[in-house]
């Protein structure tokens, strides 16, 4: 029974990673050709996740929480989530320098 909750947790965890990756990302990459991201788009990334995290918390100490499309209230990411965002988006450049779309990962 442990490994099935373990299981479920670690698949919502990712799920939610994911989401949180997509949000703060289309923001800061929409607009960009994979060969111009660089180190300012990676930091406007990580200063657009810290603003979100802050926005959500001021939402939340004023009695009207930010919800999720599905009605879902928002909660503030930890440092430590938002660092494991900058990881994931840090493999995902890494295989854009392998493809070529990069010369080095902006994000390393």
């Amino acid at each position: 029974m442990v490994d099935r909750e373990e299981s479920r947790a670690e698949r919502e965890y990712a799920a939610r990673l994911r989401v949180a990756l997509d949000e703060a990302s289309a923001a800061v990459f929409a607009e960009l050709a994979i060969s111009d991201i660089d180190v300012d788009a990676v930091d406007r990334y990580r200063e657009t996740k810290v603003a979100e995290r802050e926005r959500v918390r001021r939402a939340a100490a004023s009695g009207k929480p930010l919800t999720r499309s599905e009605g879902q209230k928002r909660v503030p990411l930890s440092n430590e989530s938002i660092n494991k965002t900058l990881v994931l988006l840090a493999n995902i450049l890494d295989s854009a320098v392998e493809r070529g779309g990069l010369d080095i990962n902006p994000a390393r």
